[in-house]
């Protein structure tokens, strides 16, 4: 057996890291096995994984992987892992992470992740007739303890959870090459706040015009009351 024949183990427990190892199995197709150690007995055959799944689904991992959750991104509340990617599969949609790769996102891939697509309808149980707007409706109309936490997100934030998902998916998908191109955070969905970067939550107001056009008026009324 040479060299380039023998096993590769990872020790490791994280899901990025099994996510990227499927990715760059697929991207590179070694001679040699590859295993991830997950515990002191217990070895994830990664070649096998790949295997079970097909080419286009292990090059949207990272994507998926991102714009789900992670540490860089937003986390979709109560929404997981393991469902929506059955769903994506089972759907035959992970075409639609394919934009989560590029350097810049335009509004076209920004859109097409957005609406009548991936977040709407296999994050959340939009339907592709649908608009943004009537899902989060519907989905608070269904609910029998009333809460804003595990609505789809109003569309600002929705785009804005995008770009950074895009920003650590292209990131990623460099794990094959030899250098990394690092895009400008503040075209992904960052802005830089007391010399920190935080995350861009939302751009528009989050009262509706009709209470935005109240609130002064409720103002006036308080301040004669009082006498000012």
């Amino acid at each position: 057996m040479s060299l380039s024949d023998k096993p590769l183990v990872i020790v490791a427990a994280d899901t990025d890291i099994f996510v990227l190892l499927i990715y760059a199995f697929h991207k590179s197709h070694p001679s040699e096995k590859w295993f991830m150690k997950i515990e002191k007995n217990r070895y994830l055959d990664i070649g096998d994984i790949y295997k079970t799944y097909e080419e286009e689904i292990c090059d949207a991992l990272p994507g998926y992987h991102s714009v789900t959750r992670y540490d860089t991104t937003s986390y979709p509340y109560k929404v997981g892992k393991v469902k929506p990617l059955k769903k994506m599969i089972t759907q035959g949609k992970s075409n639609l992470l394919a934009p989560l790769e590029k350097q810049r996102l335009s509004k076209q891939d920004a859109e097409k992740i957005l609406s009548f697509s991936f977040m709407q309808t296999i994050m959340y149980p939009g339907k592709q007739d649908e608009d943004f707007m009537e899902t989060r409706i519907c989905m608070y109309e269904q609910q029998k303890n009333k809460s804003s936490l595990t609505l789809l997100s109003d569309k600002h934030s929705a785009e804005a959870h995008v770009k950074r998902s895009n920003l650590q998916a292209y990131i990623w998908k460099q794990c094959v090459l030899k250098d990394i191109n690092y895009p400008n955070p503040e075209e992904c969905g960052w802005q830089v706040e007391e010399n920190s970067l935080v995350p861009v939550w939302f751009h528009c107001s989050q009262f509706p015009p009709s209470l935005s056009r109240r609130k002064p008026h409720r103002q006036k009324h308080s301040e004669e009351r009082l006498g000012c």
